[in-house]
């Protein structure tokens, strides 16, 4: 397979496989830097959107579990559907989100809120 053949295209931009490839393994390192490993789940919630690629894969690489939590929830359901998979990790992506305007209140004191920033990874 060419590394430079185009893997992923949304709207207008293009990704190929190598880039898609160095922004998993960017990923990757992040989280494991913030210690989390192969026992470890991250709910993710992000719309559809190129770096849902990337992110899913980073998490693959380090053999941890990912929870695809739906974008679309409001207040009580997303919190109840964060809760209940055990995250180690919240991942939320760029779309806004007002009903991230509450306080989380999670079952472990490791458990922490990442937000991703608008220039990515």
């Amino acid at each position: 397979m060419n590394p430079q053949k185009t893997f992923i295209v949304f709207h207008k931009e293009k990704f190929t496989y190598a880039q898609v490839d160095a922004r998993a393994n960017r990923v990757a390192r992040v989280l494991q830097s913030l210690g989390f490993g192969t026992s470890d789940t991250l709910a993710l919630v992000m719309s559809n959107e190129p770096a849902f690629i990337w992110v899913y894969l980073g998490v693959h690489k380090l053999g941890a579990r990912i929870a695809v939590v739906n974008h679309h929830l409001m207040a009580e359901a997303l919190r109840c559907s964060i809760v209940s998979c055990s995250p180690k990790l919240v991942l939320v992506g760029d779309a806004p989100r007002p009903v991230f305007h509450f306080r989380f209140t999670f079952p472990r004191k490791r458990d922490k809120l990442m937000l991703r920033s608008r220039n990515g990874y």
